[in-house]
């Protein structure tokens, strides 16, 4: 009975020095998402959407160099976009304020085509998806084959002969739309703003829309030309950003 005592004793005595120190135990507040608001990727966070947590700074440890503190949350309302969806009290990083990467994006009666270009003759720093490009292409000579005759079905099929550039000849193909340089969507600045890693950008990505007149057959024209190539000595044309593409 009087160790049962003794223990209860230290217990309350215990109870008693934490209700005491609770009070000062200095507490941290961080930015987070109201648990009733949701904030999609691409928006811009409102006063209202958001909320204090607080943390007791001794559990802190480094969270205050990847999360925003909630005394600063006027430098990040109406600011940079977030780029990730935000919702049930997540608390807002400093990661999640930076410009997201645009998105490909195609309209109805719209396709895209991936064209590879010879790198001898390309520069993609001076590109940007939005631009209008034509393609210089090789002018190719293909045999016409004549069919057997029906009456010989047991004749031989004549093997195909490979398509040959016309003494150096080229032909321009084009304008089309440019919508991407390897994986850049958009300008380099916005590229590293959203800290994408950039790939190889001698892959051209361009439109193809049946609502521009005559632009899908000149996609088709491209394409084919391309197949009878085997891609090789593809150039591009830049057009004058000032609204001339001809």
């Amino acid at each position: 009975m009087l160790a049962a005592g003794l223990g209860i004793c230290g217990a309350l005595l215990n109870f008693a020095f934490l209700a005491t120190r609770a009070p000062d135990t200095e507490m941290v507040e961080f930015i987070a998402v109201k648990p009733d608001v949701v904030v999609n990727r691409g928006d811009r966070l409102k006063a209202g959407d958001l909320m204090p947590v607080a943390i007791p700074k001794e559990h802190v440890g480094n969270l205050a160099e990847i999360a925003y503190l909630y005394k600063d949350i006027d430098s990040i309302v109406g600011g940079d976009p977030v780029c990730r969806t935000l919702d049930k009290e997540t608390l807002v990083l400093r990661d999640d304020l930076r410009t997201p990467p645009p998105e490909l994006d195609l309209d109805k009666g719209e396709v895209c085509y991936h064209i590879p270009v010879d790198s001898r003759f390309f520069v993609p720093a001076l590109y940007n998806p939005g631009d209008w490009v034509s393609f210089k292409v090789p002018v190719v000579s293909v045999p016409r084959l004549a069919a057997p005759a029906p009456s010989t079905p047991d004749a031989p099929v004549p093997e195909a002969v490979a398509a040959t550039p016309i003494g150096g000849q080229t032909e321009t193909i084009g304008p089309f739309k440019l919508l991407a340089l390897g994986n850049r969507l958009c300008s380099a600045e916005v590229m590293r703003a959203s800290r994408t890693s950039p790939g190889p950008e001698t892959v051209l990505t361009v439109r193809a829309s049946k609502q521009v007149a005559g632009e899908a057959e000149r996609a088709e024209t491209l394409l084919h030309r391309l197949q009878a190539t085997d891609c090789r000595q593809v150039a591009v044309v830049l057009h004058s950003r000032k609204g001339d593409k001809k």
